[in-house]
């Protein structure tokens, strides 16, 4: 029992449902193109560095963060209530310690691996760059090869009819 309801202009139900589909379906197709766009390397590298980079800045601000009493206004009460939590930060101290050196120790290593990527990809840059520059000299070896080849060949059918 197919119903054939129409709305919109005579336009049956499963013709309007099958347009509906289309046009999801291209809009999913150009949402997943626009997320998925294929850039070069190098500006993909440059990117990832820099937002880990920027991550690590992050990171360290908040570590820097641990630990701090929040100030509050001026008054007695907010004086009482500051000694308190400044007391109990001191209370503990030996729990958030170990948990800061061990985030500093962290943040030192990032950074380290920050620099050796870093390093890396500039040591990269160079290597095709050289790769670019031997291939170009490589081309016109091949190039001036095949003329001098010609050359030769030309030579030799020249010398082949003044044989004959």
């Amino acid at each position: 029992m197919a119903t054939q309801t129409t709305g919109e202009g005579g336009r049956t139900v499963a013709e309007i449902l099958e347009r509906i589909r289309a046009r999801l379906s291209e809009q999913i197709k150009s949402d997943f193109a626009a997320t998925h766009r294929v850039s070069s390397p190098g500006s993909r590298e440059q990117t990832s560095i820099s937002r880990l980079r920027v991550l690590l800045d992050k990171m360290r601000s908040l570590q820097a963060q641990v630990g701090a009493v929040n100030p509050r206004p001026a008054g007695t009460f907010n004086d009482l209530i500051q000694v308190f939590k400044k007391a109990l930060r001191r209370a503990l101290d030996w729990y958030t310690r170990p948990m800061v050196r061990y985030h500093e120790a962290t943040l030192r290593l990032l950074g380290e691996v920050i620099e050796v990527l870093e390093q890396d990809q500039s040591r990269l840059h160079s290597l095709e760059s050289r790769v670019e520059s031997l291939l170009s000299e490589l081309a016109d070896l091949d190039q001036r090869t095949l003329e001098r080849f010609e050359r030769l060949a030309h030579e030799l059918t020249k010398r082949e009819k003044e044989r004959l």
